[in-house]
């Protein structure tokens, strides 16, 4: 996660589409993997037949950086590509281009309320319904969710840790699927010390995971906001922490997510 985080110092906020290209033929028998490649604009992507390729992504600005890793990790070869303009105009074209092209679009930014906030009213203009819109999740409360024409568009915050935190629970999950790779098994890990949560919302907690005497073990870091890279840097996973729960006690198992390929 460190370097996937140190692309982000200085991080510019801005929209980026990552498109999901398609699947190559042949369906999806049990057990066959298959590579997506991604090229990214704003963006589009076709998936042709192909293998990962190293040194494609330069360190980025932003979102680009993080979600250039993360495609990596789900079989994704991915390109970089200007970012897209504040102009609903010139994201719906990058929408419809990417949504032509591929099979599933992947944005950073652009979906909260903001006034040059267009990718919602951008997807709806190309006949896109969006099918829910904020999850109850810190950070990563404004996602968004829709189809067009059968296909997928995932709707990720702008803040970096947001998008990370989403895209771990919401895309991950799918592209592994389409990709033919299965879905993790949920992991469990204990905590080095308590733990309260506060506010309604389940807490997606940066945390630092280690095994000790056989033992997963989690330590949260000291982390502010979606926007405090600096602490987030110091952690190599998350922790899933339900509101109802309020205290937790050292020891007690919390369901963890690992940053740095462990599982």
């Amino acid at each position: 996660l460190l370097v996937k985080l140190n692309m982000l110092q200085g991080a510019v906020y801005g929209l980026v589409i990552m498109a999901i290209g398609r699947f190559l033929p042949g369906g999806l028998p049990g057990g066959t993997l298959r590579f997506l490649r991604l090229n990214y604009v704003v963006g589009t992507a076709a998936m042709t037949a192909g293998k990962l390729t190293a040194g494609l992504v330069p360190a980025l600005a932003g979102g680009k950086g993080l979600l250039a890793a993360l495609l990596a990790e789900c079989g994704a070869e991915a390109r970089a590509v200007p970012l897209v303009p504040d102009s609903l105009t010139r994201t719906r074209s990058a929408l419809q281009r990417a949504f032509a092209e591929c099979d599933a679009v992947v944005t950073t930014g652009g979906a909260s309320v903001g006034k040059l906030d267009f990718v919602k009213a951008a997807f709806a203009e190309l006949g896109g319904s969006q099918e829910f819109w904020k999850v109850a999740i810190k950070p990563g409360k404004p996602f968004v969710f829709g189809t067009l024409a059968g296909k997928h568009l995932f709707g990720l915050p702008g803040n970096p840790v947001s998008s990370l935190a989403c895209f771990e629970l919401f895309v991950r999950p799918v592209l592994e699927r389409m990709s033919g790779r299965g879905v993790a098994v949920p992991v469990r890990a204990a905590l080095v010390r308590g733990f309260t949560v506060r506010g309604d919302r389940t807490l997606c907690q940066p945390v630092q995971l280690r095994v000790s005497e056989g033992q997963l073990l989690a330590e949260p870091v000291s982390w502010t906001s979606s926007a405090d890279l600096k602490s987030a840097s110091d952690a190599n996973g998350m922790a899933i922490f339900e509101p109802e729960h309020g205290e937790y006690g050292a020891g007690e198992l919390v369901q963890v997510i690992s940053w740095n390929g462990w599982f």
